[in-house]
């Protein structure tokens, strides 16, 4: 198939969107499939430019649509002559929505005008945009012209529905969940160690504990109220991410003497992997997590997962068995600090994790994509 993938965010930009949408080219590429890849994203510097595997020997097309006028954001508002001939090349449009992507919105509505068929998926949790987001994007519109559309996992596709408002889906055209698979060439080894370890080198009550977590830091990823809630020694906090509010967020942490929290900065996966074989747990906070890449990452390489109930990390962590749903940000410090008490309760959740393979793969999961792409486009 020729599939078109539109996104506004890309590589070299580091993120949830960006590395899922790599990895989906690279996955349909090897599969077979002419893939071309079309965003505003400019290829700028990064120290990483193709993280977390799977980008580096690219069997797919960049098309890069950005412009100087936009200060370096992904975004174009001149880009539709420039995208039109892509679309209409297309068998297969797949368009990547994150909570506000105008080049996604401009690809949809000049797919509506050449009487094009598109698969439109959120990547964005949008419980916190229901009063406003239907005016957004124009779903009727959309589904009229025969769109489909799909979110990241259940918690998303439920906050999906109530923006678009009730009754806005027929029964045929109700969401889709396609989960974000992640490459797990650096996570499986990690999982395989930590299994061997555990077993072979049972850790003693009195010794320090280490927390980890990685994203993006900006206000949505909630950083600054892990810091306020995270407790104080034995138990060491590790940050990996960078991003516009990092200066602020170290400042902060810095305030807190009695607390031991360091911010480690982006990192390649190996560095990241390398960190989840020597830690306890992986915390999030994010109350609108429409699926959680870096926890998923994270599980893969063997750690259980402390996380916000409600959101989309629920679709691959099992409470009580590889990770404890949090019912709010008060519950984090009184688990830590019952681990720590008992700390029989976390290696039980440390031993399930690193003994059970996660099956959210690409090769596990790139015929639901097939199965939705031949759905949608006959």
């Amino acid at each position: 198939m020729r599939i078109a993938l539109v996104s506004d965010c890309f590589l070299p930009r580091v993120g949830g969107i960006e590395t899922h949408v790599a990895q989906l080219a690279d996955a349909l590429a090897q599969a077979g499939h002419e893939v071309r890849v079309l965003t505003t994203t400019a290829v700028g510097n990064a120290s990483f430019p193709f993280p977390k595997g799977g980008c580096q020997n690219l069997a797919y097309e960049i098309f890069r649509f950005d412009t100087k006028w936009t200060l370096g954001l992904p975004f174009n508002p001149f880009a539709k002559p420039l995208l039109d001939p892509h679309l209409r090349w297309a068998e297969v449009i797949h368009i990547h929505f994150g909570m506000v992507s105008p080049f996604a919105k401009l690809a949809a509505d000049l797919c509506v005008s050449l009487g094009k068929r598109a698969l439109v998926t959120w990547h964005s949790h949008l419980g916190d945009a229901i009063s406003w987001y239907r005016f957004y994007v124009p779903f009727s519109k959309w589904l009229r012209a025969g769109f489909n559309f799909s979110a990241v996992s259940n918690a998303a596709c439920g906050a999906l529905v109530k923006c678009a408002a009730a009754g806005a889906f027929a029964q045929e055209q109700a969401p889709l969940v396609l989960p974000n698979p992640v490459d797990l060439s650096h996570w499986e080894a990690v999982r395989q160690k930590r299994a061997l370890t555990l077993a072979e080198f049972p850790k003693s009550k009195n010794r320090s504990f280490k927390a980890v977590t990685a994203a993006r830091l900006s206000k949505r990823k909630r950083i600054a109220p892990l810091l306020e809630v995270f407790p104080t020694r034995p138990w060491e906090l590790t940050v990996y991410g960078g991003g516009a509010s990092q200066a602020t967020l170290t400042a902060k942490a810095a305030r807190y003497a009695d607390k031991s929290i360091h911010f480690a900065g982006a990192v390649s996966a190996y560095r990241l992997a390398a960190a989840y074989a020597e830690a306890d747990c992986f915390v999030s906070l994010v109350e609108f997590e429409a699926f959680g890449i870096a926890a998923l990452e994270a599980r893969a390489a063997g750690l259980p997962v402390l996380f916000r109930r409600g959101n989309g990390i629920g679709d691959f962590i099992t409470d009580g068995f590889d990770g404890i749903a949090l019912e709010s940000d008060a519950s984090l410090p009184q688990v830590l600090e019952e681990f720590q008490t008992h700390p029989e309760k976390l290696r039980e959740l440390q031993h399930n994790a690193a003994n059970t393979p996660v099956n959210l793969s690409w090769e596990a999961q790139l015929p639901a994509y097939l199965q939705a792409y031949h759905t949608v486009f006959n």
